[in-house]
């Protein structure tokens, strides 16, 4: 009587055992999860950052080009069809002459 109640105290002892080694294999396998999510949302992050500033490279290229097509208009004009600089022009034709 005595053996069959060691014996039993003993299954139900093995049993908390496992029961606490599952529980500290879930706790690993949540901490790993957190750890993942944590990774997988800075590079979402970094993605982004990325994101911003090639948009605000090309907004900064897009004004530059803005600007430079307005530099190159006088009058009305473009640069190419002012007497300045036809007179330029064919000065240098005349020096390469």
């Amino acid at each position: 009587m005595e053996l069959r109640k060691l014996k039993l105290e003993l299954n139900e002892k093995n049993r908390h055992i496992n029961s606490h080694s599952h529980l500290l294999q879930l706790e690993e396998e949540k901490r790993r999860a957190e750890q993942d999510k944590a990774a997988a949302i800075n590079a979402l992050e970094e993605r982004n950052r990325e994101y911003i500033m090639e948009r605000d490279e090309k907004k900064r290229l897009e004004e530059k080009i803005r600007a430079l097509n307005s530099q190159m208009l006088i009058g009305g004009k473009k640069i190419e069809e002012t007497p300045q600089f036809r007179s330029l022009l064919e000065e240098k034709q005349k020096l390469i002459r």
